[in-house]
């Protein structure tokens, strides 16, 4: 999951977790136990590092620094964990009581301005997709670059298994502290840590096999019964297994649309969370039509004080199962919005990982189990750094992939609301990301000021999006050339794009150049069956490549296609084809058993000619040019339904 943030859920007052018993080793978590999982999938993937790059402006004491990251090494248990194969196949957590973090330096003074902006935001890209070996620590690293005397970069790279996004805002506060100690000589002032990580781990599983968690898992069985619906964003590309590559875009929204949102939510009795949220679903609505949908959003994952200052992987994730129909007015989809959430805050205590096993998810190699979109407030408090005498500023960094279709994170910062939008970017192109998150801003802002509106009456489109469509392209006229046939103009595609694809089916595509031979072939079988130009052919084969290329050699024969729809009824299709006054039918294997029951009926079906045979080769004979043709002939009949007027 991304970095971590519940929404405004308190850590309640727990006792403490108990402390490990000797005689039982330590076992890893849920989370930990599916990363490790995915790993041994794919070795070293970056898939699940976590990068921070921060600009650091003044006098660095490099030795201080140094000095530092070893003593977050040795404060935290998780920075020396690392995660081998027992003998059985299976992963463990093995903790050294010792582990050296080498802090790389690079030295960029030497070039100019430009290339130094240029090669660190290469480090940094590299340094995010570190390849980490789990069985080996540690699992994370730090490279601090020096752009010139008074400006250093530093870059830290961990791995999820032992971190999450409260974890960073721990190990910031804990940096700037022990960089304070070393500087001044005196003992860093850092909270006691009253447990470890693997309590946590025990005291989860021991609390799933003991049957505490019984309840818990009740609600999740219902909640998610039933078949689960897969998000479909329209995408710019078919979906494909392998390695998700992935980019992020960052909107910075200004301080008054955060104030509505902060003001409208305490008018509705809801935290800002779940209006953001709310949108969120009404937005993927309005994309996909459906009225069924997931979405996952993350949860800090820590119910013990005891554990608000440990680092690791506490972060969980809840599946958010949400109704949305077109015409619920926006405030009452709020209402069910935050039912559902609470609901689930309720039950956070049951691991994503145990979801997926009860609801029996399949492996999808190119989909994630439950949801395909994440979305989250990331209120995760203390993640600002403090050094002495130096001016600190986070600075984007993104390790090239995405774990999910698309994932929305909102940030407050400084009064106002930073969107942070990853995607697949091999499903969806930039400049599709881009308008995600235009239009998830409009629709927002209409919900703020139309709060009873239906769902299906908010703006979906923002206002330069909109009068971008409603000038048309270029905002001019288009002029057509009326003086040439399809058949010309497509011959002219295919002079300049002869392998580019043409069409795309269930069974492959097909290029430019291919299908312009294709449809000669088929021109010529059809003018070796009798074909006049000018006559129609009917065409009774299902949606494909066939199909077009037929229509392709019908054009290039000078004759006119009539549609003939399989999944009509056989008396329709003996109507068309008796009031069409085809000269030649054109059928499939598929549908030549319907074309018999089509003839049983009277309909007089001409000449027939089987699609596939008309394909396989031309008749014997020289190569014929195309028919003279003009842009006033006939190019198809079609029958439509009294109802379309």
């Amino acid at each position: 999951a991304p970095a971590a943030g519940s929404p405004a859920a308190p850590v309640p007052e727990a006792p403490d977790a108990a402390a490990p018993e000797g005689a039982r080793p330590d076992v890893l978590s849920f989370a930990q136990q599916r990363l490790w999982f995915l790993d041994q999938l794919d070795p070293g993937t970056p898939l699940y590092n976590v990068p921070a790059a921060l600009r650091l402006t003044g006098v660095l004491d490099t030795a201080a620094l140094t000095g530092a990251l070893a003593g977050l090494t040795a404060r935290h248990e998780a920075l020396r964990t690392a995660f081998p194969a027992d003998a059985d196949g299976t992963g463990r957590p093995d903790t050294a009581p010792s582990v050296e973090l080498p802090l790389t330096t690079v030295d960029l003074t030497g070039l100019t301005p430009r290339e130094r902006e240029r090669e660190w935001a290469r480090l940094a890209a590299r340094a995010a997709r570190t390849r980490f070996d789990l069985s080996r620590p540690p699992l994370w690293s730090a490279q601090l670059l020096t752009l010139t005397e008074q400006e250093h970069i530093l870059l830290v790279t961990v791995h999820h298994i032992i971190s999450d996004g409260w974890s960073v805002g721990v190990l910031l506060r804990d940096l700037a502290e022990l960089y304070r100690s070393r500087l001044d000589g005196t003992p860093a002032g850092l909270p006691e840590l009253r447990s470890r990580y693997a309590d946590h781990a025990r005291s989860l599983r021991d609390a799933l096999d003991g049957g505490a968690l019984d309840g818990q898992l009740a609600h999740w069985r219902d909640r998610l019964a039933g078949p689960l619906p897969v998000l479909e964003l329209p995408s710019d590309r078919p979906r494909s297994a392998g390695p998700r590559r992935g980019a992020e875009l960052l909107h910075d929204w200004d301080g008054t649309l955060a104030r509505d949102v902060e003001r409208f939510s305490k008018e509705h009795g809801v935290t800002p969370f779940v209006t953001l949220l709310t949108a969120f679903y009404a937005f993927l609505h309005r994309h996909t039509g459906q009225t069924d949908v997931i979405v996952g959003s993350p949860v800090a994952g820590r119910t013990r004080r005891s554990t608000e200052d440990l680092v690791g992987c506490f972060v969980n994730v809840l599946p958010l199962r949400a109704s949305v129909t077109g015409d619920l007015p926006f405030d009452a989809l709020l209402r069910h919005v935050r039912e559902r959430a609470v609901e689930a805050y309720d039950h956070q205590d049951v691991p994503f990982e145990r979801l997926v096993e009860e609801t029996g998810t399949g492996r999808d190699l190119t989909r994630t189990p439950l949801f395909q979109v994440m979305f989250g407030l990331q209120n995760t408090p203390g993640a600002e750094l403090a050094l002495p005498g130096l001016a600190v500023d986070d600075l984007p960094v993104h390790p090239g992939t995405s774990r999910f279709d698309v994932t929305v994170l909102l940030e407050p910062r400084d009064g106002a609301l930073r969107l942070r939008l990853e995607y697949d970017s091999g499903l969806f192109d930039a400049a599709t990301a881009e308008l995600f998150a235009q239009r998830y801003r409009a629709l927002l802002r209409g919900a703020l000021d139309r709060s009873t509106a239906p769902v299906g009456e908010l703006p979906v489109m923002a206002d330069e999006e909109e009068a971008r469509m409603l000038a048309g392209p270029g905002a001019a006229d288009v002029p057509f050339p009326v003086d040439r046939t399809f058949r010309e103009l497509f011959e002219e595609q295919v002079r300049r794009t002869p392998d580019a694809v043409a069409a795309v089916d269930a069974d492959g595509s097909v290029t430019y150049a291919e299908l312009h031979e294709r449809a000669a072939r088929c021109a010529a079988a059809l003018r070796a069956a009798g074909l006049h130009p000018g006559e129609r052919v009917a065409l009774l084969a299902e949606r494909s490549t066939r199909f077009l290329t037929a229509v392709l050699g019908v054009f290039t024969a000078g004759a006119a296609y009539v549609p003939l729809d399989p999944m009509y009824p056989t008396a329709r299709l003996a109507r068309i084809l008796t009031g069409s006054g085809a000269a030649l039918t054109v059928h499939t294997r598929a549908t030549g058993a319907l074309l018999d029951r089509i003839t049983a009926d009277g309909a007089p079906a001409g000449r027939t000619l089987l699609l596939e045979d008309a394909l396989a080769a031309a008749p014997p004979g020289p190569a014929r040019a195309p028919v003279e043709d003009a842009p006033g002939d006939l190019a198809y009949v079609i029958f439509t339904s009294g109802s379309t007027g």
